[in-house]
C-alpha cells in the first residue's frame, strides 16, 4: 500500500485545510506536528514482537493501529510522508554516543537529510526524549536554538556530530555522515536493536512526545517527567501497571486497544515485573 496523505496527517493532528509546500516552513510545522502526536516507544521490543520496518508494515502500525514505534518506524514513516509532499530526503545512519561508549559503537540510529534550495537539513522524529523537534540546519559550530532545546554540530574525521545543551553543557548524543542508508541496512539494525541481549531497548519500557504548546512528556519504566514550554519539571512515579496502562493511553496517544498491535493491561504488568526483577530501574 501506498501512504495516505490524508490520513497521515489526520494521525498527526495536522489543521485542517493548511497546505503543505516542500519548503522549511512546512518542514518545520511537520516535524513538529509528527513529534507531538506519533509518540517514541518500545513496547513491542519488550513484548518480543517481530517489528517490520517495510512502507506496509509501518503504515499498519502507526496510522492503522494508532501506535508509535522507535526510529526506524518513526524515521521511515516521516521518510514517506515528505517524499509524498515532495521533499528531496534521504534516509541516513548515526552511531549514537549518548552513554559514551568507550569503543564506537554500530550505526543503530535513523535520521534524515532534507536538501532545500541547496541547504542541507538534519530531520529527526525518533531519537526518544532528545529528539530536536525542529529540523537543524546541517552547518558546523552554529548554536541553534528550537522550541525544544538548544543544539549543535560540529564536524570532525568521521563525519558529523549533533549534541544537545543540557544543564550548560554540550552532551554529544549521536555521529553520522551522509552516506545515504537502504531498507536493508535499516531491517539488519532493526533485528539487532530488537533482539540483542544487552540492548537498552530490551531493559526499559521508554516513551516521549513533544506538546504543541513546547513541553514534553518522558516515560522511564514507571517514572512519568511532564516538562512545561517554561521549562519547569515534574516528576512523578506511577503506582502500578495499570496506572502504567492508562498512561500509555491517555499521556502518550498510544492505541493499547488495536486488535493487532494492542497491549493488555495484565500483559504489561507481567512484562513490567520481569524488568524489575531483572535489575532495571
Amino acid at each position: 500500500m501506498g501512504l495516505d496523505t490524508g490520513r497521515y496527517l489526520l494521525r498527526i493532528g495536522w489543521p485542517v485545510g493548511e497546505l503543505i509546500a516542500p519548503d522549511i516552513q512546512s518542514l518545520r510545522r511537520l516535524q513538529h506536528f509528527h513529534c507531538c502526536n506519533i509518540p517514541f516507544e518500545n513496547l513491542d521490543v519488550l513484548f518480543e514482537r517481530t517489528i517490520g520496518v517495510d512502507k506496509d508494515a509501518l503504515i499498519r502500525k502507526l496510522i492503522e493501529a494508532g501506535r508509535g514505534g522507535y526510529c526506524y518506524e518513526l524515521n521511515g514513516l516521516f521518510y514517506q510522508a515528505l517524499q509524498a509532499f515532495g521533499f528531496q530526503v534521504t534516509s541516513l545512519a548515526a552511531r549514537v554516543l549518548i552513554s559514551r561508549p568507550q569503543a564506537m559503537p554500530a550505526r543503530t540510529h535513523q535520521l534524515l537529510r532534507v536538501i532545500l534550495n541547496e541547504d542541507a537539513w538534519l530531520v529527526d522524529v525518533g531519537f526518544g526524549g532528545q529528539t530536536p523537534c525542529e529540523p537543524l540546519l546541517l552547518q558546523a559550530d552554529i548554536i541553534q536554538t528550537t522550541r525544544c532545546g538548544s543544539w549543535r554540530l560540529s564536524q570532525n574525521q568521521d563525519g558529523w556530530l549533533l549534541s544537545v545543551l543540557d544543564r550548560n553543557k554540550w552532551a554529544p548524543l549521536y555521529q553520522f555522515d551522509e552516506q545515504q542508508q537502504y531498507l536493508s541496512d535499516f531491517q539488519m539494525a532493526n533485528h539487532y536493536v530488537a533482539t540483542w541481549p544487552t540492548s537498552h531497548f530490551r531493559h526499559h519500557l521508554l516513551a516521549s512526545r513533544y506538546t504543541l504548546e513546547g513541553g514534553q512528556y518522558r516515560l522511564l519504566n514507571y517514572r512519568l517527567t511532564k516538562q512545561l514550554a517554561s521549562g519547569e519539571t515534574h516528576v512523578c512515579t506511577l503506582p502500578n501497571h495499570i496506572a502504567l496502562w492508562r498512561c500509555l493511553q491517555d499521556i502518550f496517544k498510544i492505541n493499547v486497544t488495536s486488535s493487532q498491535y494492542g497491549i493488555a493491561s495484565d500483559e504489561l504488568g507481567r512484562v513490567m515485573t520481569h524488568l524489575l526483577s531483572s535489575g532495571t530501574r
